[in-house]
């Protein structure tokens, strides 16, 4: 039997959070750095880490927008050189289940993308 409490209390309290969290979020992770909340001072966190962003040709339209926006938002630090090294990579002929279905394959592509 399915618990329909655990869709309470796990998928809801994600599409409540504010759609600001997620924004920042998303900009702390293709720039590097935050603003500490006490002292107001931009810190760097993890400068060389690289950020790879997969999406799969065949899935929800949710993901593939996501995809876009991240690569609009890396684009733009680019272009102001500034953030990380990111990439988009598209998975191509498969859903959000690849791994689970071609585990080689892509166990492959994350090796090659590393």
């Amino acid at each position: 039997m399915i618990d329909s409490a655990a869709l309470i209390r796990s998928q809801i309290l994600v599409e409540t959070v504010d759609p600001a969290v997620y924004r920042e979020n998303m900009r702390r992770a293709l720039s590097g750095y935050f603003e500490d909340a006490e002292t107001g001072v931009k810190k760097t966190v993890w400068p060389r880490a690289k950020v790879r962003i997969l999406y799969c040709d065949m899935d929800v339209g949710d993901g593939v927008w996501a995809a876009q926006l991240f690569e609009r938002q890396a684009e733009e630090n680019r272009k102001n050189q500034k953030g990380r090294d990111v990439e988009v990579v598209t998975v191509e002929k498969a859903n959000h289940f690849v791994h689970w279905d071609e585990p080689e394959r892509f166990a492959r592509l994350l090796a090659k993308i590393a």
